[in-house]
């Protein structure tokens, strides 16, 4: 009965050290460490330093809000010739990604055809990035053709852990079902030595 006890207050121990280590992660962590309204316009932005909170691989995107054939022709996302008769993507924007000590972490380029929909709007992805935690980074856009007829669709730049994050997040919630199996086990453990049966 002792030994069952011990067992029960052990599977509770470790369960409150799992929560309490849970929800200091989930209250630390940005989905979006990122985000940031930009000009279409011929020229050169800047974010500014920002930090990540995860060491992993995140995406460097703009997201174009209230898509419709037009935009979607002229961010690149539809090719459909018939569609796009007449319109072609304007994007051409070359990248470079800066850490705290104004090194050069990855650069690169993108035009032509490309991206993807969802829900939210139209997406382009301009590269990726091995983020580290804690680490400060600053982005440097040029664009170098004028894509000011997407200045009405919102054009944000936005920098997040890649979507297989979200997996992650899934094993997580998996794992706090196994705790909560063990805080139940626990308990029943814990209770059965002071039992009392009747006669």
């Amino acid at each position: 009965m002792f030994k069952r006890g011990i067992i029960g207050l052990a599977l509770l121990a470790v369960a409150a050290t799992a929560i309490i280590a849970r929800q200091h992660w989930l209250a630390h962590i940005r989905s979006t460490p990122f985000e940031m309204v930009i000009p279409m316009s011929v020229g050169h932005s800047s974010t500014g330093n920002f930090k990540v909170d995860i060491s992993y691989v995140y995406l460097i995107e703009i997201h174009f809000h209230q898509p419709n054939p037009v935009v979607d022709c002229l961010v690149g996302v539809e090719t459909n010739i018939q569609r796009c008769d007449g319109y072609t993507s304007v994007l051409q924007v070359k990248w470079e990604l800066y850490d705290d000590q104004t090194r050069i972490v990855k650069d690169g380029m993108v035009h032509g055809p490309g991206g993807y929909l969802s829900n939210d709007g139209g997406f382009r992805t301009l590269g990726s990035f091995d983020g580290q935690t804690g680490r400060a980074y600053r982005l440097q856009l040029e664009n170098l053709k004028d894509a000011s007829a997407l200045a009405r669709t919102n054009p944000t730049l936005v920098v997040h852990p890649h979507r297989e994050v979200l997996y992650r997040l899934g094993g997580i919630l998996l794992f706090c079902r196994a705790i909560g199996l063990n805080v139940r086990v626990g308990w029943r453990l814990l209770g059965r030595p002071f039992a009392v049966r009747a006669p």
